[in-house]
């Protein structure tokens, strides 16, 4: 009777899930984005809510945790980089990345250089400058992403797909609510072992029920919420072992759906600025974001404007002076500095690839 390569371990489950409570410490290969790799949790201009059900996945044949856990940095960038003007990039520094910086991850050294800014201003006195530095060093430091390999019913023949969800430091991340079903479900079994819900043998699929936020004034956004439960009966990854090993033994990697950026791009980003690629020396080059930090500028000073004109006047309106850009160029040393996406976006994905 042919049987499993691997399953999923509930002491290995555990024992990542107690080293993620703790600290951390903190040749790039052409990249083509196959849609099939990933599992859809966006909704469509049109759509407000939709279901997907999945079965969750073993790491790898040899691995049977089902989380792996990536050290990535999300910051808020130019739109040139990034349309939603949000991006995640992987820690050069991640223990999974094979052949290392010599520098290290540039990102790092930039959250470690702003850090040490930070507590100097700190040392002479100037506190608000020092609180400033501080929170733009946090924007830059690594955290934690999941990466889960599931299987989408009704498009099994699609493959082992990779789902991505970030770490949410409040402990109301997708992680969170996955490791809440897992405990809730691991009771003891009439042969005295202990029912592991993620089991692919008498495990459940998950049903993610994805629903479209919207504001008070009933108005639709493009943010989500995801709600997830297991179903209500056990059932095999596949009734065919065989079908089964191949999905588990799939040799996708994870590398295939997520790229991993160049130090010098990394560099560039850290610096606040647009990375373009010399087509001579095929290195990427820093390019100041001129256009549209001028234009983010005139749209901060116009939103300012209409504020005070809404507002309810004490003095007559020729009294109220409205500051405007001195200059159209903003040098790259005093250009913003990225920073890390609101917390209401921290368990948020920014559009795939990353």
């Amino acid at each position: 009777m042919e049987t499993l390569i691997n399953n999923t371990s509930i002491d290995a489950i555990e024992a990542q899930y107690r080293n993620s409570q703790g600290k951390h410490d903190d040749g790039q290969k052409k990249f083509n984005f196959d849609p099939k790799l990933y599992l859809n949790t966006q909704l469509d201009k049109d759509v407000n809510e939709k279901i997907v059900r999945i079965r969750i996945l073993p790491v790898s044949g040899t691995d049977p945790n089902i989380f792996m856990v990536l050290r990535t940095h999300s910051l808020k960038v130019p739109t040139e980089i990034a349309k939603s003007g949000f991006k995640s990039f992987v820690c050069l520094n991640d223990s999974h990345i094979e052949k290392k910086e010599t520098d290290g991850c540039p990102l790092c050294r930039k959250a470690n250089e702003l850090f040490d800014k930070a507590n100097q201003c700190r040392s002479e006195g100037k506190e608000e400058e020092s609180k400033t530095i501080f929170r733009q060093a946090c924007s830059f430091k690594a955290k934690n992403t999941y990466i889960v390999r599931v299987i989408e019913r009704g498009k099994e023949e699609e493959g082992p797909k990779f789902w991505r969800f970030n770490a949410n430091s409040r402990g109301e991340g997708v992680y969170d609510k996955l490791m809440n079903i897992f405990n809730a479900r691991k009771e003891p079994k009439p042969d005295g072992t202990i029912y592991n819900i993620f089991d692919l043998v008498d495990g459940k699929d998950l049903v993610l029920t994805i629903k479209r936020t919207f504001t008070n004034d009933e108005k639709a956004t493009d943010k989500s919420s995801i709600n997830i439960v297991d179903a209500t009966f056990p059932s095999p990854l596949s009734a065919n072992t065989g079908q089964a090993n191949k999905w588990i033994n799939d040799d996708k990697k994870w590398t295939d759906a997520y790229s991993i950026r160049h130090a010098d791009y990394l560099s560039i980003v850290a610096e606040g600025q647009i990375p373009v690629r010399n087509k001579e020396t095929g290195k990427y080059e820093g390019k100041d974001t001129v256009v549209s930090m001028k234009k983010q500028q005139e749209d901060e000073v116009n939103k300012v404007a209409q504020e005070i004109l809404a507002a309810p006047q004490a003095t007559p309106q020729s009294d109220v002076h409205i500051a405007t850009p001195s200059s159209n160029v903003i040098p790259s040393t005093t250009m913003p500095q990225p920073t890390v996406a609101p917390v209401a976006n921290e368990d948020e994905s920014d559009p795939l690839p990353f």
